[in-house]
């Protein structure tokens, strides 16, 4: 699964939109983190690359998300 987003900055109110997709990323990592997963049938995630922006002193234009689920069972995946 892949989570993109992507912002053009043009207004104030923008940026402050735009930060908030990004804070909005962070914390959708965190419930990830948070998530219990069965043992039977086993089921596994994992957020494996998070990347956006070329600087640390700049908002980013995009971020990406790639997160890995698997399962021994086709219902856990639904």
């Amino acid at each position: 699964m892949k989570l993109h987003i992507q912002d053009q900055e043009v207004t104030a109110l923008e940026r402050l939109a735009h930060r908030v997709l990004f804070m909005r990323l962070g914390r959708a990592i965190s419930l990830i983190a948070d998530l219990e997963t069965t043992t039977n049938p086993k089921t596994t995630f994992n957020v494996g690359v998070v990347e956006g922006g070329t600087i640390p002193t700049a908002i980013a234009e995009q971020a990406k998300l790639y997160l890995d689920i698997r399962s021994n069972g086709k219902k856990e995946l639904g």
